[in-house]
């Protein structure tokens, strides 16, 4: 899985209040050839331990008795934190698309559900290397861009360089359940 990369000198936090998750995750990392990690059992142990040093990575849990969020906006708010800029991955098992939205907007970088295999946490890991998100700075967040979906332009709008726009491709492509030869005008 990792042939491509030398994550050794990677300096990882693992946050979840289940020993057993913290140890798995250890586990996993290690497979990975990450040997520095740190394990925190309360979100309020974490936050400590990203203010006072740096690390490289971050996994830190969201339950409803494990508010690894508000650990993340605290982070993310704190001019002085040593990890400040860490990429943060919140796992959760906890999926609906509210808990996701929420984590996001606290300033993770990714989300993870629970439960997960070997090769998510790969993924995962991977995809904040390759996708490092510049950071954005508003009077009501800081933290990696949040814009992920690719949204058309509105009906009407040209993007440069695009060959048609919204409403010539949908006068020329069939709808949904009609033939291709009954074409709308």
């Amino acid at each position: 899985m990792a042939a491509n990369y030398n994550l050794s000198a990677l300096a990882v936090l693992v946050a979840d209040k289940n020993a057993h998750m913290r140890r798995l995750v250890r586990s996993i990392l290690r497979e990975l050839n990450i040997r520095l990690v740190t394990e925190a059992a309360t979100p309020e142990d974490a936050l400590a331990l990203l203010t006072a040093k740096p690390f490289d990575l971050a996994f830190i849990e969201w339950s409803p008795d494990f508010d690894g969020n508000a650990a993340v906006r605290q982070l993310r708010r704190d001019v002085k934190a040593l990890s400040r800029y860490v990429p943060v991955i919140v796992t959760s098992a906890y999926t609906e698309l509210q808990h996701v939205v929420t984590a996001r907007d606290a300033g993770a970088d990714q989300f993870l559900a629970k439960p997960f295999t070997a090769r998510l946490i790969f993924e995962h890991l991977k995809g904040v290397v390759e996708g490092n998100r510049p950071f954005v700075r508003s009077k009501s967040f800081f933290g990696p861009d949040r814009r992920r979906k690719k949204k058309p332009p509105p009906d009407g709008w040209e993007r440069r360089g695009a060959k048609k726009t919204a409403s010539a491709s949908a006068a020329t492509e069939p709808k949904s359940g009609q033939d291709a030869s009954e074409k709308t005008p």
